[in-house]
């Protein structure tokens, strides 16, 4: 299977999670957002259940940049995939761990960094196994190398901080190989 065609997969997986009808009540647990200038502040427990609700908010503020509908879906995917990777890498499956999101208008796109307070590890200088398709995972770095224009990890003395930019229109999935 081609990258792109696996890109389209997860991203028609993903969009068949989206309930058409508006979603409840945030619940306290749930996601705080926050106005910051041009942009927005995510604040979030390590939950997989608020991966849906801080994809959609991400995919709703790429709407006010100039990246079109395939930029936009892949950033969501890329957001889904980096949050799923600090709750099963930096928190190792905690559900109860903060995680700050922050995005920003940038250039023609968005910027946007993702701050964990967990084990601190820079995955890139990790080596890799290859990757089997029929295993699920593995695939999350991937994503965040070919589908952002950059991405980098920031060590802080106390967690990760992420930082992934995205101006380029239209989909970068097409000729990745996986």
């Amino acid at each position: 299977m081609k990258f792109s065609e696996w890109i389209k997969l997860q991203i028609e997986s993903l969009r068949s999670m989206i309930v058409t009808d508006d979603p409840p009540p945030v619940p306290p647990e749930g996601v705080e957002e926050i106005k910051s200038g041009d942009g927005i502040i995510l604040r979030f427990q390590s939950s997989t259940s608020n991966l849906s609700r801080v994809r959609k908010a991400i995919e709703a503020f790429c709407e006010r940049t100039r990246l079109d509908t395939p930029a936009r879906d892949e950033v969501g995917l890329v957001v889904n995939e980096a949050l799923a990777n600090v709750i099963r890498h930096a928190y190792e499956n905690q559900q109860d761990k903060p995680i700050e999101l922050r995005a920003e208008p940038f250039d023609t796109g968005l910027k946007l960094r993702i701050r964990d307070w967990g084990s601190g590890v820079d995955p890139t200088g990790k080596p890799r196994p290859e990757h089997d398709p029929l295993v699920p995972g593995g695939l999350g770095l991937i994503c965040m190398k070919h589908l952002m224009d950059e991405m980098r990890f920031v060590p802080e003395p106390d967690g990760m901080l992420l930082e992934m930019t995205r101006t380029t229109p239209g989909s970068k999935a097409a000729g990745v190989a996986m």
